[in-house]
């Protein structure tokens, strides 16, 4: 999610999450969570979910039915992954689910979002997720002048293994399934992140 909020294409976005972390009041919290929710929508660490098909039904898929058997497994495409064999939809970025669908609008519908989970598949501790990273974005906002780290040292870095996306070390050397750690520097006026993953 900070990836996303600290690219350019979102600054005016970042500019506001920052504005509202300094304030303490219940408007600015709530909104806060909808730009939490915006955000791992548009960049989610879990980009897709496989399932087992119980039994046999026919899934509308855009106006086409797909027929799914009872032990077929479904695959769930969540964001984009630069996949070549993958379609070009994605259940985050659906235009006729998430208008607009690239930006970021603190309107949509809480029950449109499925990076969670639905019905009994939903995360046990998603709301303890929503709280948590609503404070922890409140938090880096909080900071003075956070920025990224110019270059590639600024830059969170991933590859593509199979269907999911790994993160890469500093220096590319090994991976991990998670994007583990952000190293701050500051100096005298602004704070940078650079993005890294410990193994």
């Amino acid at each position: 999610m900070l990836d996303l909020y600290l690219s350019d294409q979102y600054q005016k976005e970042w500019d506001e999450i920052v504005r509202l972390s300094k304030l303490d009041d219940t408007a600015s919290r709530e909104k806060l969570t909808k730009y939490v929710m915006e955000g791992c929508r548009l960049s989610t660490v879990a980009p897709q979910l496989n399932r087992v098909v119980a039994k046999d039904a026919v899934v509308d898929d855009g106006g086409k039915g797909v027929q799914c058997k009872a032990g077929d497994i479904v695959f769930l495409n969540l964001v984009h992954l630069s996949i070549h064999f993958l379609t070009e939809s994605a259940a985050n970025t659906s235009p006729e689910i998430f208008p607009d669908p690239k930006k970021v609008k603190l309107d949509r519908p809480i029950s449109k979002y499925i990076h969670f989970g639905k019905g009994t598949h939903s995360c046990f501790g998603a709301p303890f997720v929503k709280i948590g990273l609503t404070a922890m974005l409140r938090c880096v906002a909080r900071l003075p002048n956070v920025r990224r780290a110019p270059g590639l040292e600024g830059q969170l870095k991933y590859v593509v293994m199979g269907l999911f996306r790994v993160y890469m070390t500093q220096e590319w050397s090994n991976y991990s399934y998670w994007p583990t750690g952000a190293q701050p520097r500051r100096s005298t006026s602004q704070l940078t992140v650079s993005f890294q993953t410990t193994i």
